[in-house]
């Protein structure tokens, strides 16, 4: 009765309703008052929403036999789609960046003149978060290779490695701009660093949460040891990495 179908046949789901109305209520709150303890509370309410419709995907899959033979090519389709997309979108911040940092701005005189270039040490805080975030990326590999041998133990403790430096990275970029002597109003230059880097930080903190997803799924068994979330979560974190690098490279080192 309940066998493996080469079409989707669940139920119908509430959580994409829940997930929707949390995901609105979460942009009202950061709109109507900024970054602080109500948006954390929404954040967390919208990821425990994520995580309540997962639990339910895994146990429909798992123990009502709901599972479909064509899932996983959707599943890695529906990826690669995200991953392209962001793709794009990163590409045209970097490729404004350049032109502009080559051209200078029209509203500088033709001149590229940065207010936070004299402030910004690539030898300090962006060399730290970045030896942080890649060796994150190195402990999603070895979790991956781990879950290919069949090592539970290693995979659970270079996940939660990665799990816990992509936390780290986040607080340390969130330092670096409380302290910052420069705001998102004072230039070009200001505005293209705050945007790259926040846009790069929110897809690191989705990072997080998915790879959260996937450990919790995993952890509850509601999954197989090695199932396509790890693959997908890891492809999402390198490709996180990968931006970050670039980013390194054209907006501190080479802009800046």
């Amino acid at each position: 009765m309940f066998g493996v179908s080469p079409f989707l046949d669940i139920s119908g789901s509430v959580w994409p309703v829940f997930i929707s109305c949390g995901l609105m209520n979460f942009i009202v709150v950061v709109f109507n008052f900024g970054l602080g303890w109500f948006s954390m509370i929404s954040i967390l309410v919208l990821f425990g929403l994520v995580l309540g419709w997962a639990l339910d995907l895994g146990f429909e899959s798992k123990i009502l036999g709901s599972s479909c033979i064509m899932g996983s090519m959707f599943v890695v389709v529906g990826v690669l789609m995200v991953i392209g997309s962001e793709v794009m979108l990163f590409f045209g911040v970097f490729w404004y960046l350049v032109q502009v940092s080559a051209e200078g701005s029209v509203f500088l005189g033709f001149h590229w003149v940065s207010p936070c270039g004299s402030h910004m040490d690539i030898m300090e805080v962006p060399l730290l978060i970045s030896v942080v975030l890649m060796s994150s990326g190195v402990s999603v590999t070895l979790a991956h290779s781990s879950i290919q041998v069949g090592k539970l133990v290693s995979f659970y403790v270079s996940f939660l490695a990665t799990i816990a430096l992509g936390i780290i990275f986040v607080y340390i970029q969130y330092c670096e701009y409380s302290v910052s002597m420069f705001t998102l109003g004072d230039g070009v230059v200001s505005s293209v660093f705050y945007m790259l880097t926040g846009m790069h930080g929110s897809h690191v903190l989705v990072g997080v949460a998915i790879n959260l997803i996937v450990l919790v799924m995993t952890v509850a068994s509601l999954v197989p040891f090695s199932f396509l979330g790890v693959e997908v979560a890891m492809w999402y974190w390198h490709f996180v990495d990968v931006v970050w690098l670039i980013l390194f490279v054209v907006l501190y080192w080479f802009s800046m």
